[in-house]
């Protein structure tokens, strides 16, 4: 079963998440901010991160600035999930080596099929 960490401040967004993710046979964990999604990589394996972009302490493109600098995550794919999806963000999140972004609401069938075509096989 493929893990997924989820990293986003939003408890009804970790909540809505898990859920979905877990329906559709995925091993989901989930951090509040950047740093906490740092920590919880070290303390296990992931298959992909699902990020938000807005949060305390250290924000999504902070966290992947991190991963990407991490020859352990390096690789890792990350997928900015997100209500902030102007050109901008998007910008910095390709810039950064983010492999999928998705804005809020999202259709949940097409992120369950973003999520599977990101996760290697």
């Amino acid at each position: 079963m493929s893990k997924v960490l989820v990293v986003d401040d939003s408890r009804v967004t970790q909540h809505m998440l898990r859920i979905l993710l877990r329906r559709n046979d995925f091993d989901v964990m989930v951090a509040g901010d950047g740093e906490a999604g740092l920590d919880a990589l070290n303390e296990g394996a992931v298959d992909l991160v699902i990020s938000d972009i807005n949060m305390p302490f250290m924000d999504g493109f902070g966290m992947v600035a991190a991963l990407r600098d991490d020859d352990r995550f390096a690789n890792l794919p990350v997928l900015m999930l997100t209500a902030t999806g102007d050109e901008d963000n998007r910008e910095r999140a390709e810039e950064l080596g983010v492999n999928g972004f998705i804005t809020q609401p999202f259709d949940s069938q097409q992120l369950i099929a973003t999520v599977r075509s990101l996760i290697p096989a």
